[in-house]
């Protein structure tokens, strides 16, 4: 539960930049019910229940989701 807490954690102060060779253009924190699309630098507010979930979309338009299981000990990465 720790291992997943600090994986999830490192992802959330995760910022600009790239991950594996791909522009972050944008994160949706659903814990913090924040959204910040990194080109605007503009933060909005998330109106969906809070949640331990991040999103992040990439200038390809790929998007990347971060869930930890509720069942299991592991993170889902969809």
């Amino acid at each position: 539960a720790q291992k997943i807490k600090r994986i999830m954690d490192f992802f959330r102060g995760y910022a600009e930049g790239a991950f594996a060779g791909d522009e972050i253009v944008a994160k949706e924190d659903y814990e913090a019910s924040v959204a910040t699309d990194y080109r605007l630098k503009h933060d909005k507010a998330i109106a969906l229940p809070k949640s331990n979930v991040l999103s992040f979309t990439f200038a390809s338009g790929n998007r990347l989701f971060l869930r930890p299981s509720d069942t299991e000990p592991k993170i889902k990465f969809y």
